[in-house]
């Protein structure tokens, strides 16, 4: 009689130390998720400041683009064919726009 009411006893606490290693383990992971969380948004704002200023830089290289041209066409170097055929020749030799999509 007295063992089954030890076993009784200590089958709630049993389970009241299982209950409050799982809720341990749960923090573990939370932590570890909380974590890993605040990582990929501080990479995230970094992509972000470096998707910036890569759009700067296309446009510059654009508008520097737009100048060589006008200055091509204007000194009589080339003309509107050529300026056009030449854009056309190095969009096509270009390499695959989508070989740069990956990110470092």
């Amino acid at each position: 009689m007295t063992t089954l009411l030890l076993l009784a006893a200590l089958v709630p606490l049993a389970l009241l130390g299982a209950i409050a290693a799982i809720a341990l383990r749960a923090r573990r992971v939370e932590a570890a998720l909380r974590a890993q969380l605040e990582g990929l948004a501080e990479r995230l704002d970094q992509l972000h400041v470096r998707l910036e200023v890569a759009e700067q830089d296309l446009a510059m290289a654009l508008s520097q683009t737009g100048v060589a041209e006008g200055l091509l066409l204007e000194k009589g170097i080339a003309d509107a064919d050529e300026v056009e055929d030449m854009r056309r020749r190095l969009v096509t030799d270009g390499s695959d726009p989508g070989d740069e999509d990956v990110i470092h």
